[in-house]
């Protein structure tokens, strides 16, 4: 937050994208980091957990007013070589 510095509280509905990456370990083979790389990751955490986590610091942050103002959502999971998690928030229009 810190490094954010100050925004404004978002209202009204938005759509969120979190892209997560998990770094492949260091045990594993080249050839299997190889295969691997950027394709989906199955294991744990599981996704709703993530994304349960996700909302709730949003909320904690002020960054909305509810994480009920999330009207869509799109998450994935894939292998990296650096961990790595990338949050999009984007403002909706209100249904009329």
């Amino acid at each position: 937050m810190a490094a954010a510095g100050k925004w404004e509280t978002i209202t009204g509905p938005v759509h969120l994208a979190v892209y997560l990456q998990f770094e492949m370990p260091k045990s594993w083979s080249r050839k299997k980091r190889e295969e691997l790389i950027e394709q989906k990751h199955t294991g744990k955490p599981d996704l709703d957990n993530v994304l349960k986590a996700v909302c709730d610091a949003l909320t904690d942050c002020g960054v909305w007013q509810d994480d009920r103002q999330v009207a869509s959502i799109f998450i994935a999971k894939r292998w990296s070589e650096r961990g790595n998690t990338t949050i999009r928030i984007e403002r909706t229009e209100e249904d009329t």
